[in-house]
């Protein structure tokens, strides 16, 4: 568990990644323009797998997507693939890499994080160091050109790992693409040989998209919940509480109490 003030300070760092089940993603949001990565994963280990987005709302009535493994590609039935709706029976191609990420670079200065700034391709940016690895997933690409990038790469240069890259966000928001921009060969840093001893695989990630069969016990809760509140009490205390409750809102709606039951 994170402890002191300093570990706050790094929390807020973060902005560029996204946590999901304990993991994090890059992503390049707001006026965050540049990610400078370093591919950990090489092209003969690269996993990818069709995903569903699924709408759901939060306890807080916030919306949100849902990823889900389309189970059509394991030979099974997938429910999702019938759905009427063509956003959720839609399922989309999703590449995953692990990536270091050196640091990524904002249009503008963020109010309450001081960054440095750095000149790079003759633009200033604001500096947001990261210095860790992420998970990168990434679509094909309109047209398939994020795909036909990395192949062109792959082709030109036998491998991912032996230079650095620029992951670079053009437009907004449904007019959003993205571009790989290889730099020269280099010599893998050691601090990113560091960082891939103890990764998670990138077949397990993709795993934890896979719905699980509800186990007797989640049946249970979740048939409870199901339940009204008086059926709960009844649970509980016995079906005396609930004709207990319905007489106290009778009194309470004729102006006087009632009489709790005895029995």
């Amino acid at each position: 568990m994170p402890k002191g003030l300093d570990s706050l300070a790094k929390d807020r760092e973060i902005k560029g990644a996204v946590r999901a089940g304990g993991l994090q993603y890059l992503r390049l949001r707001g006026d965050a323009k540049i990610a400078q990565i370093r591919f950990i994963t090489d092209k003969d280990d690269v996993e990818w797998a069709y995903i569903h987005r699924i709408p759901q709302t939060g306890r807080l009535g916030k919306s949100f997507w849902k990823s889900v493994y389309c189970s059509l590609q394991d030979g099974q039935e997938c429910q999702y693939c019938k759905s009427e709706e063509d956003e959720i029976a839609r399922a989309g191609k999703r590449i995953f890499f692990w990536v270091y990420v050196y640091r990524i670079l904002h249009q503008k200065a963020d109010e309450k994080i001081e960054r440095k700034t750095a000149e790079y391709l003759g633009r200033i940016y604001y500096v947001e160091s990261i210095d860790a690895p992420r998970i990168l997933e990434t679509g094909p690409g309109g047209g398939g050109a994020i795909e036909e990038r990395l192949n062109n790469w792959v082709a030109r240069f036998g491998t991912l790992c032996d230079r650095d890259y620029d992951w670079q966000r053009s437009g907004e928001k449904l007019e959003t693409t993205y571009d790989l921009i290889p730099a020269d060969k280099s010599v893998v840093p050691d601090k990113v040989k560091e960082a891939t001893k103890g990764l998670k695989s990138l077949e397990e990630i993709i795993e934890e998209f896979k719905e699980k069969p509800q186990s007797d016990e989640e049946k249970i809760v979740e048939k409870k919940s199901e339940k009204s509140m008086e059926e709960q009490i009844d649970d509980i205390f016995g079906s005396s509480a609930s004709e207990t409750k319905s007489k106290v809102e009778e009194g309470k709606k004729r102006g006087r109490p009632a009489k709790p039951s005895e029995e």
